[in-house]
């Protein structure tokens, strides 16, 4: 930026103060006026600087079970949200143990249902004085230990459903993802 200034009367003129502070005013102006032209010359083209930019939250994503990455669902630099799939892990043995479960679930409710049964029979036996304390015991047991394997059954089920769900590797907060270590085809270790 160029800048003119200009005076009028001899700078020696009567005031010698005067033109001091006309001196003192022009030079303030340059220096105005080059920075201003710098700021100017920063803002229409780009700055180039060395320096290291880090981010200001960094989580490392992990998964919680072993298995073969078999989808990769980024790019590195992309934005990601919490919840997005990032990988997906094999899942066929994941979903073998989830039916198996639910199949143990169903015998385990069949299992109680005969021993209240069981348990009911006896009872109005033992009512009209047919059936024994021993007898009644033992009912009582099979339909507590009925009772136990149902409960077993639906953890064990729980479980199996959450190991499925875990072939899912999702982002746990919202961000620009990074290069991938692995690849389709690795196979990665619980954590």
């Amino acid at each position: 930026m160029r800048l003119q200034l200009s005076f009028t009367g001899h700078p020696l003129s009567a005031h010698p103060s005067a033109w001091f502070t006309k001196l003192m005013l022009a030079a303030l102006v340059c220096t105005l006026s080059t920075s201003s032209a710098r700021a100017d010359q920063h803002k229409s083209g780009p700055s180039s600087f060395p320096g290291q930019i880090e981010a200001l939250v960094s989580i490392d994503v992990s998964n919680l079970i072993e298995g073969v990455i078999t989808e990769v669902h980024f790019k590195p630099g992309q934005f990601v949200e919490p919840g997005d799939v990032l990988f997906l892990l094999d899942s066929t043995d994941f979903e073998l143990a989830v039916e198996n479960m639910r199949l143990n679930a169903v015998r385990a409710e069949t299992a109680l249902r005969s021993a209240r049964q069981d348990f009911e029979r006896i009872e109005k036996l033992k009512d009209k004085g047919s059936a024994t304390e021993v007898q009644m015991f033992k009912a009582e047991i099979a339909l507590s230990i009925g009772a136990a394997l149902v409960d077993q059954a639906k953890a064990e089920l729980k479980d199996a459903e959450t190991n499925l769900e875990r072939t899912s590797i999702r982002a746990p907060i919202a961000g620009v993802i990074s290069q991938s270590e692995v690849r389709p085809g690795s196979y990665v270790k619980q954590g």
